[in-house]
């Protein structure tokens, strides 16, 4: 006997070539340096002052040293980038603003995952409870693991799927899930 989630019908639009956006998008570091350039002009306005045409090449700068530094949110890695590539002279202060990177990056790529989800109208196709299988492995050999989805995160277009060959917990202290994209699960009859 199969027993399977109850429910609505599926929706969901296949996106084709139009892929989920991810950190590597070429507008995450662009949204992330807008984010910083507040900070950065009042800690620049401290010491030296800054003459607002100079604006557009300080967000430049900050930019390129986030695509440099691999999108790493490092507050130090990317002053030392700041310092190597556009002679900036950083302190302590600096490298806690720039701190602040990673989750400004992280912001801008679920603003346009949200975005993404709503142009191709996605929409969830599992329900909770209902048992899945999940394939882990990039870069290294696939292994597909059976799971359950636990929860449904309709804003950034993920399931939790708990793998308790994983060491996932369903209550208490532990791990409780994996966020899967939507897009990436497959169906699996679970025998009862």
């Amino acid at each position: 006997m199969t027993q399977m989630a109850l429910c609505a019908p599926p929706t969901q639009v296949t996106p084709g070539n139009n892929q989920r956006p991810t950190r590597n998008d070429p507008s995450i570091a662009a949204k992330a340096a807008e984010k910083l350039l507040p900070k950065v002009l009042e800690w620049m306005r401290e010491d030296d002052g800054v003459d607002d045409a100079e604006i557009p090449d300080i967000q430049q700068q900050i930019e390129q040293a986030l695509r440099d530094t691999s999108m790493s949110g490092d507050g130090y890695e990317l002053a030392k980038e700041l310092e190597d590539s556009a002679f900036w002279s950083p302190d302590s202060r600096l490298v806690e603003i720039l701190d602040h990177a990673g989750s400004y990056e992280s912001e801008a790529v679920d603003e346009l995952v949200a975005a993404w989800l709503v142009a191709n109208q996605m929409q969830p196709m599992r329900c909770v409870g209902e048992a899945v299988q999940y394939s882990s492995g990039a870069g290294r050999p696939v292994k597909t693991y059976p799971g359950t989805i636990t929860s449904i995160d309709s804003a950034r277009g993920y399931y939790v799927v708990n793998v308790p060959a994983l060491g996932h917990v369903l209550e208490g202290v532990g791990t409780h899930g994996t966020y899967v994209p939507w897009e990436n699960i497959d169906q699996v009859e679970r025998i009862t």
